[in-house]
């Protein structure tokens, strides 16, 4: 006769949803010519008692879109996650590396451009609903940082990394009307001199992730980009809570 498991099995969606939020914040990273680009690459980790590491990464568009994609990586270890980074750093041979930063800003960024985005008719890519449970709640208890999103005042976009440009654009209209949006290339003047402008952060540089994906999720419903799923499809083995008691 088989024995009842005394506690049910976690998978590893099921343990994000319930209990990432209990294990203490690692280190958050984020691109370094973020504020120039307006393009954000975050990861934020979580600590378990074994040393190994859950972490979710968004890619956060601060001109327009906000959260265009997010995954979760459950239960990996330190060395994964800086060969991540690292190779994050790699791809953008050295012009845009990854930083570690307080979580506060990230979480600022990321909420923020939700906000934003929301008041513009555009809302966070599917996989942040698991990727969300990362970070802490978005309440008072978080310190609110001032943080710029749109381009000089108005949404902008780029309309060639776009899936759907068309779609973004009749919402744009809809929402802030003609002339009241910006729609241009990295080749634009303004966007050229807003790059070349000095950002003074008191970021630490760090060595190392590679969640650049070029996600071109926008979050309409029909579209869905198999490429930026979360990548615990390929995490099936079952963990019980007792493993990574607190």
């Amino acid at each position: 006769m088989a024995k009842n498991h005394p506690n049910p099995p976690l998978s590893p969606e099921k343990y994000i949803r319930t209990r990432a939020r209990t294990l203490p914040l690692g280190l958050c990273y984020i691109n370094g010519n973020w504020k120039a680009t307006g393009m954000a690459f975050i990861v934020v980790t979580r600590k378990h008692v074994n040393d190994n590491i859950t972490f979710g990464a968004y890619q956060v568009d601060l001109f327009c879109l906000g959260v265009k994609d997010a995954f979760c990586n459950f239960n990996i270890s330190p060395f994964e996650l800086e060969e991540l980074i690292k190779k994050k750093d790699t791809d953008s041979h050295g012009v845009d590396k990854m930083m570690i930063v307080d979580y506060v800003l990230v979480h600022n960024i990321i909420y923020g451009s939700i906000e934003y985005a929301d008041e513009l008719g555009f809302h966070p890519c599917k996989d942040f609903k698991l990727a969300q449970y990362i970070l802490e709640e978005d309440d008072e208890h978080i310190e609110l940082i001032d943080i710029e999103f749109g381009f000089k005042g108005k949404p902008a976009i780029f309309p060639g990394k776009e899936a759907m440009p068309k779609n973004i654009i009749t919402q744009l209209e809809k929402s802030v009307g003609q002339g009241n949006f910006l729609i241009f290339d990295p080749g634009d003047e303004d966007f050229e001199d807003q790059e070349e402008e000095d950002d003074d952060d008191d970021e630490v540089e760090f060595d190392q992730p590679d969640f650049d994906q070029e996600a071109e999720n926008i979050d309409f419903d029909e579209v869905e980009d198999e490429d930026t799923r979360p990548l615990l499809d390929k995490q099936i083995e079952e963990f019980t809570e007792e493993d990574f008691e607190m």
